[in-house]
């Protein structure tokens, strides 16, 4: 099943969570876009000597809430 952000974000609300755009203080940041070229605007609004950034498709959240664990970033990575 794929979904898209703005579909990932409207099920986030609707289970009363908020969505922060402001990046806090981190240890990891996700950072989800539906596109390459989502992935490639946004790296361009963040200063690329940040680590533990990751870019991943909207599926890691998503599936990660199903499965009811965490899954390995690395299939869902741009």
């Amino acid at each position: 099943m794929q979904i898209t952000r703005d579909e990932l974000i409207e099920i986030i609300e609707l289970s009363g969570a908020s969505l922060l755009n402001d990046y806090l203080e981190y240890k990891t940041l996700i950072i989800l876009c539906n596109t390459k070229k989502e992935m490639i605007d946004r790296k361009k609004q963040i200063d690329h000597h940040e680590k533990n950034i990751y870019y991943c498709k909207p599926d890691f959240l998503f599936d990660s809430i199903v499965r009811h664990e965490v899954q390995s970033i690395e299939k869902y990575l741009w």
